[in-house]
């Protein structure tokens, strides 16, 4: 727990930051346990962890991926950078090739794409063996 200097130290930083006034005085005991926030009241820590909660609304669905956002804004550019999927309208999302651009609705159908960008023949002739 913070002694009142500490609190006092924080309220003089967060003054100089935000340029407005403060009691340093004042004593927050309501810690929040999912931040570094203290809060005044137990109703301003219910509201604050409410704002918590409002920021992990929307999961991400991709395979290994841990992440949560606040809105479709931040998700979708999310997709965008961290997965290669970019949403192009309301009827799905397209996973793009980085080699020219194409728009795949699935990962499968990107990865069965981007063998036509390198050497590998993914079929061989029936009658030859020739890919």
């Amino acid at each position: 727990e913070e002694t009142v200097q500490e609190q006092e130290a924080i309220l003089e930083s967060e003054d100089s930051i935000m340029n407005t006034p403060r009691d340093p005085a004042k004593i927050l005991p309501y810690p929040c346990d999912q931040c570094e926030n203290l809060l005044s009241t137990k109703e301003a820590l219910y509201v604050h962890k409410l704002i918590h909660e409002e920021l992990k609304k929307i999961p991400c669905n991709e395979k290994g991926c841990t992440e949560f956002f606040p809105n479709n804004k931040r998700f979708t550019k999310h997709l965008k950078v961290a997965h290669n999927i970019e949403k192009k309208n309301d009827n799905g999302m397209f996973h793009i090739c980085d080699d020219c651009g194409k728009q795949c609705t699935t990962k499968a159908g990107l990865q069965d794409h981007i063998i036509k960008h390198s050497k590998e023949k993914k079929f061989g002739c029936l009658k030859c063996g020739k890919k």
